[in-house]
């Protein structure tokens, strides 16, 4: 078992093999040989959405690509980073040409991009987008008395609208 990496594509290759034990070495074996798959040019995916540098994105938020010809998956990854150093999520094998990220950091900037699969063989990463999730103001509402409950006081969320929650005081 003898693992070949980088060979060229659509080329054949010719192969055969003797074995030796100590000072003894069999005959060579009869050639065979294998041609590897032909190449395609596999168009890079287009996102789409959100928008580029959009400020105002949701911590739950689906990014949606183009459909490539021929692609039967995708794959994608977020990042902190523009150079993908810092990798948020990276999901393989998606079927759709969209995917929900959940639970998203709020006011976090954050990096996306997509390739393609025909097979074995995948497109060049899609051009990198970026977005910043909403920033999360939470402000005591001052025309509601509310009593400290286990020292407890409720906060509203104006970004995201009628929405209570409890911090501890």
């Amino acid at each position: 078992d003898y693992q070949l990496n980088n060979l060229d594509y659509n080329t054949t290759y010719f192969w055969r093999v003797n074995a030796t034990n100590g000072e003894q070495t069999s005959d060579w074996s009869e050639v065979w040989s294998f041609t590897t798959e032909v190449q395609i040019q596999i168009a890079t995916p287009l996102l789409i959405a959100p928008s580029n540098n959009v400020t105002t994105a949701p911590i739950n938020i689906s990014l949606i690509w183009g459909t490539v010809t021929n692609a039967n998956s995708y794959n994608l990854q977020v990042s902190l980073d523009s150079n993908f150093n810092e990798i948020f999520l990276e999901q393989t094998e998606i079927n759709e040409t969209n995917f929900l990220v959940n639970n998203l950091n709020y006011n976090t900037n954050y990096y996306w991009r997509v390739k393609a699969f025909v097979g074995s063989q995948s497109s060049a990463w899609s051009l990198v987008r970026n977005f910043k999730t909403v920033y999360l103001n939470l402000v005591a509402n001052p025309s509601c008395e509310l009593p400290l409950i286990n020292n407890n006081i409720q906060f509203w969320n104006e970004t995201i609208g009628n929405n209570w929650t409890t911090r501890s005081n």
